[in-house]
């Protein structure tokens, strides 16, 4: 999996490089992000991607807004978008 920061979108690759699938695109729609910049999986194939947030402008004091949206990628073919999580700074506000 790699971030495709300018295209707001994750692509998938196989061991060879060879281009898979893509996950994603611009919005704010569950599975969609904007500017997509950490990605991780863990032990239970859940891929987790790490975006900013399109439209929000910050108030003074706060340095970041960022969603963390996560999907099951359980099936090669076909990941399904589970949740995301929203944070403002420091507070998490919607799991």
């Amino acid at each position: 999996y790699v971030a495709d920061r300018g295209n707001d979108r994750v692509q998938k690759f196989s061991s060879l490089g060879v281009f898979l699938s893509v996950l994603g695109g611009p919005g704010h729609a569950p599975g969609r992000f904007n500017d997509p910049f950490g990605l991780a999986v863990d032990s239970q194939d859940n891929l987790y991607v790490a975006a900013n947030h399109w439209w929000w402008w910050p108030k003074p004091g706060q340095t970041d807004h960022s969603y963390l949206h996560k999907f099951d990628i359980t099936d090669p073919n076909r990941a399904r978008y589970v949740a995301f999580f929203e944070s403002r700074g420091s507070n998490t506000v919607r799991p």
